[in-house]
């Protein structure tokens, strides 16, 4: 019976889920020819996984979970199990798994450093996957796909693509940026879209219809895992936040030529020496955008400027005068004064009272409010009634 569980799982040509994603006839190669024999049997999430967009598996899916852990169970005779759920897993996750005999659930993420060598460890994707194909059923793949304010959780069948997942969410993906991975993973030009997603270590598809900057992208990347390091590697904890603070100088302004040297030689160090996927997985957006993005990182550290218009240091609101009809709405909205003239009139932003926040720009009826490098003027110097005044728009 342990051999036809065996080879019908290996038959399926079964994926392990995950940073380490390789067929699972590689990853059982040293328990099923090495002479290893399995001691202990650990399920738990990628390190780098901080979208858990498979936890339905947990409740909806629990039995089909069970099952697979029976499977891999009396396939490798392993009778101690552990379970490894986030510890932002829902009250319903934790009640469902709470007191499941034989089953200890611990809550955060797996150490790698006691992971032996005699330890089979599994993504819970690859545990139900194991279950559907003894059950006969096609492998799955849970995904989030978000845009904007909106969010989708999905499941395809496991070979499918990031554009197949963003069709089957309703989303389009004409113009814009798609990252797949969330803030481990990478930039996808549209004709990459056919990239299947389980070499992932999240299944996160973000798009952004609108302008993308790199550069502002990497820096809130830095900083998502510079406070979520666990602190135990070095090049983790330290160099994630040097890199924060680098690139925190260049999306306002104050970057300098050589820093861009320095991104680099950290990023390396930062992936090749993390112990665990976290530290690895952290810098592969900032490594990929070094390269394919290396003109906006220049153009943000050495010309002071971000030609997507997203960094807030590099432009300013302005009032486009040739659109405003001076209903007055956004002067109402503002709450830091920063807007002059009443109704009637053409409003004009104060620069140097206005904070960003883009409310004005929310409100206007005539979409009259936009981004603009700093300095450009697209409206009066001074009072002016509605009218009276002519310029080409031209956002940015």
């Amino acid at each position: 019976m342990k051999q036809e569980l065996v080879q019908k799982t290996l038959g399926a040509g079964l994926y392990e889920y995950g940073h380490h994603a390789c067929p699972l006839a590689q990853k059982w190669e040293p328990f099923l020819t090495g002479g290893v024999q399995a001691e202990k049997l650990l399920v738990a999430y990628d390190n780098a996984d901080y979208t858990f967009a498979s936890l339905p598996l947990f409740t909806e899916e629990k039995a089909l979970l069970l099952k697979g852990l029976g499977i891999l169970r009396e396939a490798f005779s392993v009778e101690r199990v552990e379970i490894y759920l986030p510890e932002s897993a829902p009250e319903e996750v934790k009640t469902a798994w709470a007191g499941e005999p034989g089953l200890p659930v611990v809550y955060g993420k797996v150490d790698v450093r006691e992971v032996g060598s005699k330890d089979l460890l599994h993504h819970p994707e690859t545990v139900a996957n194991i279950a559907r194909v003894q059950a006969g059923q096609e492998p799955m793949l849970y995904a989030q796909v978000a845009q904007d304010e909106q969010e989708k959780t999905l499941c395809l069948p496991l070979e499918s693509t990031v554009g197949k997942f963003v069709k089957a969410a309703g989303f389009a993906i004409a113009e814009g940026a798609v990252v797949a991975g969330g803030y481990f993973g990478r930039m996808l030009a549209p004709g990459q879209l056919n990239q299947p997603l389980y070499g992932l270590s999240n299944c996160r598809i973000e798009l952004y219809p609108g302008s993308f900057c790199a550069v502002s992208f990497a820096q809130k990347a830095s900083a998502h895992a510079a406070a979520e390091s666990c602190g135990r590697c070095t090049f983790c904890r330290e160099g994630n936040y040097q890199i924060s603070r680098f690139l925190k100088s260049a999306v306002t302004g104050r970057g300098a030529e050589e820093d861009t040297a320095w991104l680099r030689s950290l990023s390396e160090a930062v992936g090749e020496e993390s112990v665990c996927s976290f530290g690895q997985e952290s810098v592969r957006f900032l490594r990929d955008a070094l390269v394919s993005e290396s003109k906006s990182f220049d153009a943000h550290i050495k010309g002071k400027r971000c030609d997507a218009g997203v960094c807030q240091a590099f432009t300013d609101y302005a009032v486009d005068g040739s659109l405003c009809v001076g209903c007055d709405k956004c002067r109402q909205a503002c709450r830091y004064g920063a807007i002059e003239d009443g109704p009637g009139f053409i409003h004009r932003i104060d620069v140097f009272d206005c904070a960003k926040c883009g409310e004005c720009a929310a409100v206007c009826p005539e979409k009259a409010i936009y981004r603009v490098r700093v300095g450009r003027l697209i409206g009066p110097t001074k009072a002016t009634k509605v009218g009276r005044f002519r310029t080409s728009r031209k956002q940015y």
